[in-house]
C-alpha cells in the first residue's frame, strides 16, 4: 500500500531532496488537511494522486533562497488553484492546438482535460495516467530519455504562473503546452498599466523550477502500487 512514508521516500529519491526535508513538508500538508490522513499500521493513510501532486507542488514552489516548509500549504494551494488560460487576440483563440498536441507525445489525458481545470487537477490527472501506463513518447515512438523535452514548470517567486509543456518545435515542427495563470478580478483585468511607476512596481525577479516526466512516472508507479 502506498503510504505517506512511501510517498516521502519516493519524492526524496526522485527530486534529490533530503528525506527529513520532504517529511517536514508532508507534515505541514497533513496538518492543514491537504494530504490524506489515517492511523497507524493497517489503518494508515492511503495516499492518492492528489496527495502526490500537492507534495510535488509544495516542494517545487519553495522559495528561491532555500526550502521553507512553513509556506508549504500556502504555496500548494496558490499554485494548485492556478487555472488554465487561453489567449484571445484579434478574435483568434490561441492555445487549443498546443493542448491537443499532447496526444502526439503519448499523453492523451493532458489533451482531453476539461475546460477551466486547475494546475493541481492537471498534475493529479497526469500522475493517474502514468499509473495506468501512459508514457511520454517522442512522435517517432521512442520513449522519453533523461534529456526529455517534457517539463512541468513552476514559475515564481510569486505564484502566478505554471506550465506543462513539450518543446518539440525544433525537432518535430510542433509543441504541446498548457498554461496556468492566477485568475484576476474583473477590476484587475480591466485595469491597464498607465504609468512608468506602475510598470516598475511589477516584481522583476523570476524563478523557474522544473521536473521531467521521470518524476511523474515515479509517482505514477507509487499510485499503481497502492491500487494492488
Amino acid at each position: 500500500m502506498a503510504t505517506p512514508g512511501r510517498l516521502v521516500q519516493v519524492m526524496a529519491d526522485t527530486l534529490g531532496i533530503s528525506k527529513a526535508t520532504v517529511t517536514q513538508y508532508d507534515r505541514v500538508l497533513a496538518e492543514k488537511g491537504i494530504r490524506s490522513t489515517g492511523g497507524r499500521g493497517t489503518s494508515a493513510a492511503k495516499i492518492n494522486s492528489g496527495d502526490a501532486a500537492n507534495l510535488l507542488i509544495a516542494l517545487a514552489a519553495s522559495p528561491i533562497l532555500g526550502l521553507s516548509a512553513k509556506d508549504a500549504a500556502a504555496n500548494c494551494e496558490a499554485y494548485g488553484s492556478l487555472r488554465r488560460r487561453l489567449i484571445v487576440s484579434g478574435g483568434i483563440v490561441y492555445g487549443l492546438k498546443a493542448a491537443e498536441n499532447f496526444a502526439k507525445f503519448g499523453l492523451p489525458t493532458l489533451a482531453n482535460l476539461p475546460k477551466g481545470h486547475s494546475f493541481g487537477e492537471a498534475l493529479s490527472a497526469l500522475i493517474d495516467a502514468a499509473a495506468r501506463g501512459e508514457v511520454f513518447k517522442l512522435p517517432r515512438g521512442k520513449p522519453y530519455l533523461l534529456n526529455t523535452l517534457f517539463e512541468v514548470r513552476f514559475i515564481g517567486p510569486s505564484p502566478r504562473r505554471a506550465e506543462i509543456l513539450v518543446d518539440g518545435t525544433k525537432h518535430f515542427g510542433f509543441s504541446a503546452k498548457l498554461t496556468y495563470l492566477k485568475l484576476l478580478t474583473k477590476t484587475q483585468s480591466q485595469k491597464k498599466l498607465q504609468t512608468k511607476t506602475e510598470f516598475q512596481q511589477i516584481p522583476d525577479l523570476r524563478r523557474i523550477s522544473t521536473v521531467s516526466f521521470r518524476t511523474i512516472q515515479s509517482l505514477g508507479s507509487l499510485i499503481w502500487d497502492s491500487r494492488k
